[in-house]
């Protein structure tokens, strides 16, 4: 289950910065109003998080299944456990597991005695089957037609198309690349929003902001100018020449003294193989 994000609109203190009656007052609030959350903490921003958590596990062999996953778990506060399918391949099982939690999401979970790390489980971003957009799914989708995963436009199937990334407008990828740029900006936005209890606009414009900075520390690198050297490089060709002649001299002066007594060598082996 999503995290619902519980935020102050009207300029006064978040709940960090609230006192504890007011704080209980707006617990007793939402209790009459929506019941009593699994669970509720105060982000980053001072804002309060009351949600169901889910946490990832990872190597999980494929071979054991849900219910077994979650009747080994019995008794760690974990609610539902669902194995994920291989990134692009959805009939394909993974050995990765989202577990959810009705309690905070602990650092470890034991499995038949193997203690297995549990990481925060972040929505990955929504990205549409029909027109292959990022931000919505295809039962919110407003294209009438069906969009193509090479280039993202409407044609028919028969028709030859180039690839073209509909989300940032790279031909190095079709639309459904999890390395688009515009995919991997979107990941941090939500990273942000789910962790830091801020808006999507509040997250997009952080993110603007670093990439803007970024740009500015970084310097252009200067185009490298060598000057040239014609007088040095006409030297050093000369030196290269004169090794060369040297090493074809000494080559030429050597073989015929190594072979004399290769030579030498091999008559003293065939007359001691004689003598034995």
């Amino acid at each position: 289950m999503t995290p619902v994000i519980l935020k102050l609109c009207d300029n006064g203190p978040n709940f960090k910065q609230m006192a504890i009656a007011e704080r209980e007052a707006m617990q007793m609030e939402i209790l009459n109003s929506y019941g009593d959350p699994k669970d509720s903490m105060v982000l980053t921003g001072g804002d309060l998080s009351a949600a169901i958590k889910n946490g990832v596990i990872f190597v999980v062999t494929i071979n054991d299944k849900e219910e077994d996953i979650l009747k080994a778990l019995a008794g760690q506060d974990v609610t539902n456990g669902k194995r994920l399918p291989i990134r692009g391949s959805l009939d394909n099982w993974s050995e990765t597991v989202i577990l959810t939690f009705s309690t905070t999401i602990p650092e470890r979970v034991k499995i038949a005695s193997m203690s297995s790390p549990v990481q925060i489980s972040i929505p990955t971003p929504f990205r549409c089957r029909n027109c292959f957009r990022l931000g919505h799914t295809i039962t919110r989708c407003s294209n009438k037609s069906h969009s193509c995963q090479k280039c993202g436009k409407s044609h028919l199937p028969v028709e030859e198309c180039h690839t073209q990334g509909i989300n940032c407008g790279s031909n190095s990828h079709d639309s459904t690349s999890y390395i688009c740029p515009a995919y991997l900006e979107m990941k941090k936005i939500i990273k942000m929003v789910f962790l830091e209890g801020i808006t999507i606009k509040e997250a997009r414009d952080r993110q603007s902001s670093l990439y803007s900075s970024a740009t500015k520390r970084s310097p252009s690198v200067p185009s490298l100018q060598i000057p040239a050297q014609p007088l040095e490089m006409a030297a050093l060709q000369e030196q290269i020449k004169i090794m060369q002649k040297e090493m074809k001299e000494l080559k030429e002066a050597s073989l015929p003294h190594i072979q004399k007594q290769i030579n030498t060598t091999s008559a003293d082996l065939i007359l001691t193989n004689k003598k034995i």
